[in-house]
């Protein structure tokens, strides 16, 4: 249920360990929030890619301040660019749970994380092996990288998947380079999801880039379904799209069962009908109404 909480969008920049600046806006209606919630970013996505609606929605809905930041390399953050890097984004939200605790002192023990489609997966991640991070919300999560790309392909293609990458490896250790590629050759796209990607692009030129192969490799090594386990006695919601055709909806559910966190699948929704208004609305329903439950303090 919405309010009408006017809602504050303040740009800020923090940095990551290795001292590159992260770019970041946070929404918040107070100016002592009891609760903080970052958002991970889906595949190729920023700040400004669809974030903003959710991060404004959180914000009308919870006593939270929630920020959406720009992952290393991406969007305006500081860093080498066409990477996408698994590891270095839960780096990345490990850093932008610290900014809100020393932002926002009184937060701690009250922060979340939300991850979108491939965010999902970092969310899941940086939740494991955070501690401070005391409730999860995926929407969806991958099983592993490994099992994403396989099923994303018949056998011969992965089998050249894989070569791709080995003779890669091989061959920047001695060029010094790593071979760029289209990023739907690395996680494929089916029609609607390519269609709805398309659309985004021609209002954001910047969504058109290569990946290099080191990209694909680190995504391949991710394991979310083999960390959530660490996830267990921490309030986790995973939910899934009962026709996603990008991430199928029973690697979520395998990576809820070892988090032993909750599980909603949406029936016949593809992967990106969620985003559609009046869908939007519910599952920022549904969210809030987690945050609340497992966030807010008791007195």
């Amino acid at each position: 249920m919405t309010t009408t909480k006017r809602v504050r969008a303040t740009p800020v920049s923090f940095f990551q360990d290795d001292a590159q600046r992260l770019d970041a806006d946070v929404y918040s209606a107070l100016d002592a929030p009891r609760l903080a919630i970052a958002i991970c970013n889906g595949w190729r996505g920023t700040r400004g890619t669809l974030v903003p609606g959710v991060a404004l929605g959180l914000a009308e809905r919870l006593p939270a301040v929630v920020m959406a930041f720009d992952y290393s390399g991406w969007g305006s953050s500081e860093g080498p660019r066409e990477r996408l890097d698994p590891e270095q984004e839960v780096a990345d939200t490990r850093c932008a749970v610290s900014w809100l605790i020393q932002a926002f002192p009184n937060v701690m023990g009250r922060v979340g994380l939300f991850g979108l489609s491939f965010g999902g997966a970092v969310a899941t991640l940086a939740a494991a092996r955070d501690e401070r991070v005391r409730a999860l919300v995926a929407v969806p999560t991958s099983a592993s990288g490994r099992r994403l790309m396989r099923e994303q392909r018949e056998h011969w293609r992965y089998v050249e998947f894989l070569e791709t990458i080995a003779t890669d490896r091989l061959q920047r250790v001695v060029h010094g380079r790593s071979r760029r590629v289209d990023p739907d050759w690395i996680s494929i796209r089916d029609a609607t999801s390519a269609a709805f990607v398309r659309k985004l692009a021609e209002h954001d030129p910047s969504r058109h880039f290569e990946l290099d192969l080191v990209s694909a490799e680190r995504i391949h090594e991710m394991v979310p379904d083999r960390e959530a386990v660490r996830l267990r006695g921490r309030p986790t919601l995973f939910v899934a799209m009962g026709r996603d055709l990008r991430t199928p909806a029973q690697q979520c559910q395998d990576v809820a069962e070892v988090a032993g966190g909750r599980f909603v699948e949406v029936p016949r929704l593809g992967h990106y009908y969620v985003y559609a208004p009046e869908r939007l609305a519910w599952l920022l329903d549904l969210t809030a109404g987690f945050y609340r439950e497992t966030l807010e303090p008791t007195s």
